[in-house]
């Protein structure tokens, strides 16, 4: 690797390592949702979340690059949503960008998040955590492989 890619990747292993270290200092609550005893489904997920994704993907050369990307997305209750994004990354920018995709929640606040958008033959899917009784969600992208990214979305609407 070319020392500008080692960097990289250093950094964002830092700055992973010091979100989760912030996280885990705040303390997590063993109910995600501060109701003891109720159960998640995928109704919790309803109305309009803003996203914002961080990590790294293969950049234009093949090699990997750091990225940032926004997402405004609309969640039906029923498992499936629509959204747009916005991504940058050194090899360039991605504007206005549809997707769709299916959802579900687990009663343990778990979930799955699989999206289909415009210009990527495959889809990306997500593991998610749905937090504050619906109001929060953050996720982490599993597959495709080659995109290592967070998420964190926040009902706006």
């Amino acid at each position: 690797m070319k020392p500008g890619t080692l960097l990289g990747v250093a950094l964002l292993t830092v700055g992973l390592a010091a979100l989760t270290a912030s996280t885990l200092a705040q303390g997590v609550p063993d109910d995600p949702n501060g109701d003891r005893g109720r159960v998640c489904d995928a109704g919790m997920l309803k109305g309009t979340y803003g996203t914002q994704v961080v990590g790294q993907r293969p950049g234009a050369d093949g090699k990997p690059e750091q990225f940032v990307a926004l997402a405004l997305g609309t969640f039906d209750g029923q498992g499936t949503f629509t959204q747009v994004d916005h991504s940058h990354g050194l090899s360039g920018t991605g504007v206005d960008r549809h997707g769709s995709g299916t959802y579900t929640v687990n009663p343990d606040c778990t979930g799955t998040l699989e999206l289909w958008t415009e210009g990527l033959p495959f889809p990306i899917q997500s593991r998610l955590v749905v937090f504050d009784k619906g109001a929060e969600t953050r996720g982490l992208v599993m597959s495709p492989a080659v995109i290592v990214a967070a998420t964190t979305g926040r009902r706006v609407f």
